[in-house]
C-alpha cells in the first residue's frame, strides 16, 4: 500500500477513489453553471419577478410586489373616498369639488385639442373621397361645443363642399369655436375636386371663432373651383394657409374684425374678394400681416365699401397678367367706395408693390363716403411692358352729387422706381382722376426715380423756402432750401430758380418783404419770376425777401 501520509486529504481520496474523484469534478462544474446564471441574472434587463426583488423605499412592502400592490390599494381608496377632505384629494381636485369633476373636464379639454381626420376615415392619398369623412369630424366638433380639428400630412380630396356652420356655436368669449389645422402648407393639401364650388363655406353669426392655419387648399382646374367663402363671421383668423390654382382663393362677405397671417394667395385667377354688405356689415377692420398675393391671372385682391383694411408688409406682385382679359378688369389691388362704417379706408406699411399689369398696382375708386388711404414707407417697382401698363397709385374719383365725396391721399416715405419701362406722362407714379372731384394728395419724403412720372396734382408740399438779402446792389441766398440762384434784371425785379424742378409750373407762394406789395409775374417748373412796388406802385428794392413755395 502507497505511503499517502504526506498527501492532502483531497488528493488521498482521489487518488484512492476514482468514482468520488469524478463526482467531485461534477460538483464542482455544477457550482460554476449556478455562478453564471447568477450573474447573467443580475446584468440582465428582462422582467424579473417582484415577489423575488428586494425593495426599499417610501412605500410599504418587503419586495417590489408588495409595494406595487400597497400603492393600488391606496389609489382605491383615494378613488373611492373623493368626496372627503384629505389632503391627496384636496390637492388632485384644483377647485373642483370632487376628483371626478376635474377628471370629467380633462377629458373634454382632450377632446378639444385635436380631433383627427383620419380617425373619421379620411385616407389623405389624394385619390378617395373625403369629403364625408371631413363632414363627420366637424359634425363631431360641433357636438362637444368646440374644437379644432386636425389634418395630418397628405393630399385630401373633396368631392363636394364641406359646409361649416356656426350659427349656434359660443360667442367669443367662451374661446371656443371651429378650428382647422394643418401639418404645414408643404405637407397637408385640399385638393378641391367640386365641379364649380368652393373647399369651404364657413357662416354663423358675429362673434364667432373661426380659426384654419398650416394648410393648402388647391384647385384641380381655373374654371370655377374656390377656396373658401366666409360669410356672417368674425373674429377671423387664418394663418399659413396658401390659395392656389383657384378662380378665387377667399371670398368674404358680411365679415369684420379678421386676421389674415403669412397667407398666400398665389396662381389664382383672383386671390381675395371683399364683398359689399348683404345683410350686417362691409369688410370692416381686416388686417394683412406679411401677407403675398402673387401671380394671380385677373386681380390679387378686391374689396368693396369696407373700411379699415390694414397692410403690413407683405407682398403685391406680378397680378393681372392675363392679357385676354380687358386690361380694366385686371390689378395688383383694388378698393371701391372705402369708408362706408368708418372713415379711415385702407393703410399700407412697408409693403412691396411691383409689376402688377393692367389698371394699376393700386387702384381706388372713391365716390361715395369721405375716406383717407394712406401708404408709409412702400416699395413701387415699374417693368417693362408686358409686366406694367399702368399706375402704381391711381385713383378714379366721381363728380357728380351723391358721388363726390372728399377724400385724402397719404404717401410717407415710399419709392417709386423703374426698371426697363419708358416713362411716359400718362402712366405718373400716381394719380387722380377727379373731374372736379374734392381729392387731395399730402406727400412727403418719397423717392421718384424720374421727374416725368411724378404726380401732377395738387399736393400742397413745401417746395423751396428762401430768404434773400442785398436785393439791392447782388441779391444774395441768405439761407434756404431747394433754391439754386436768384438773378436780379431790374429794380425790384428778380427771377428765382430752384435746384429740383416742380411738377407743376403753377405754385402756391407765401412772398413776404415788409411793407412792400410783390406780383408774382412768372411761373414755370424750374424757376419763379416776381416784382416788388411800395405803397405808391413804383418798383423798389426792399431790404428783404422771404419765400416759401407749396407745390400745386
Amino acid at each position: 500500500m502507497a505511503d499517502i501520509k504526506n498527501i492532502p486529504l483531497n488528493e488521498k481520496l482521489r487518488d484512492s477513489n476514482p468514482k468520488l474523484n469524478q463526482n467531485f469534478q461534477n460538483l464542482n462544474n455544477d457550482i460554476g453553471r449556478v455562478d453564471k446564471k447568477i450573474n447573467d441574472h443580475i446584468d440582465s434587463t428582462s422582467a424579473h419577478n417582484a415577489d423575488t426583488i428586494t425593495y426599499t423605499g417610501a412605500v410599504p412592502g418587503n419586495d417590489v410586489k408588495e409595494a406595487i400592490d400597497n400603492v393600488n390599494e391606496r389609489i382605491s381608496e383615494i378613488v373611492a373616498q373623493s368626496g372627503d377632505d384629505i389632503t391627496e384629494i384636496v390637492d388632485a381636485r384644483g377647485g373642483f369639488t370632487v376628483l371626478g369633476d376635474r377628471l370629467n373636464e380633462i377629458n373634454l379639454r382632450l377632446e378639444e385639442v385635436a380631433v383627427n381626420v383620419k380617425k373619421y376615415g379620411a385616407l389623405g392619398d389624394g385619390v378617395s373621397d373625403d369629403s364625408p369623412a371631413f363632414r363627420a369630424a366637424i359634425e363631431y366638433v360641433k357636438s362637444v361645443g368646440g374644437g379644432t380639428i386636425y389634418i395630418p400630412p397628405g393630399r385630401y380630396r373633396l368631392v363636394t363642399r364641406i359646409d361649416i356652420d356656426l350659427t349656434l356655436a359660443k360667442p367669443v368669449e367662451s374661446g371656443k369655436g371651429i378650428n382647422i389645422r394643418g401639418d404645414n402648407p408643404n405637407t397637408t393639401t385640399i385638393i378641391n375636386d367640386t365641379e364649380s364650388d368652393y373647399a369651404f363655406h364657413a357662416f354663423g353669426r358675429h362673434f364667432t371663432y373661426f380659426h384654419m392655419e398650416n394648410l393648402t387648399i388647391y384647385g384641380t382646374n381655373l374654371n370655377g373651383q374656390r377656396g373658401i367663402h366666409m360669410s356672417f363671421l368674425s373674429e377671423q383668423y387664418m394663418e399659413n394657409v396658401a390659395f392656389k390654382n383657384l378662380f378665387v382663393g377667399v371670398d368674404m362677405e358680411d365679415v369684420v374684425r379678421c386676421k389674415f397671417i403669412s397667407c398666400t394667395w398665389e396662381m389664382n385667377v383672383n386671390g381675395l374678394y371683399g364683398n359689399n354688405q348683404i345683410e350686417e356689415s362691409t369688410p370692416n377692420a381686416i388686417d394683412f400681416f406679411g401677407c403675398v398675393f402673387y401671380g394671380n391671372a385677373d386681380t390679387g385682391l378686391y374689396i368693396n365699401q369696407g373700411c379699415n383694411i390694414n397692410f403690413y408688409g407683405g407682398t403685391i406682385e406680378s397680378n393681372g397678367h392675363r392679357f385676354t382679359t380687358e386690361g380694366n378688369l385686371r390689378w395688383g389691388a383694388r378698393f371701391d367706395d372705402l369708408g362706408r362704417y368708418g372713415r379711415t379706408g385702407c393703410n399700407f406699411f412697408g409693403t412691396y408693390i411691383e409689376g402688377n399689369a393692367g389698371t394699376a398696382d393700386i387702384w381706388i375708386q372713391h365716390h361715395i363716403y369721405p375716406a383717407t388711404y394712406s401708404f408709409h414707407g412702400c416699395c413701387f417697382n415699374k417693368f417693362a411692358p408686358p409686366h406694367d401698363n399702368g399706375h402704381n397709385i391711381r385713383v378714379d374719383a366721381g363728380d357728380e352729387p351723391g358721388n363726390n365725396a372728399p377724400g385724402k391721399i397719404i404717401v410717407t416715405g415710399c419709392s417709386f422706381s423703374d426698371y426697363g419701362n419708358t416713362p411716359s406722362a400718362d402712366t405718373k407714379y400716381i394719380h387722380i382722376y377727379s373731374g372736379g372731384q374734392p381729392i387731395q394728395l399730402e406727400e412727403a419724403a418719397n423717392f421718384y426715380q424720374n421727374q416725368i412720372e411724378m404726380p401732377s396734382i395738387v399736393t400742397n408740399r413745401v417746395y423751396a423756402t428762401a430768404k434773400f438779402v442785398n436785393l439791392s446792389t447782388t441779391p444774395a441766398l441768405w439761407n434756404g432750401f431747394n433754391i439754386s440762384t436768384i438773378f436780379k434784371n431790374g429794380t425790384g425785379d428778380y427771377n428765382i430758380h430752384f435746384i429740383f424742378q416742380s411738377r407743376n409750373a403753377q405754385k402756391i407762394s407765401n412772398i413776404q418783404c415788409g411793407q412792400y406789395f410783390v406780383e408774382i409775374v412768372e411761373e414755370d417748373t424750374g424757376k419763379i419770376r416776381i416784382k416788388v412796388f411800395d405803397k405808391n406802385g413804383v418798383a423798389t428794392d426792399p431790404p428783404y425777401i422771404m419765400l416759401t413755395c407749396f407745390e400745386g
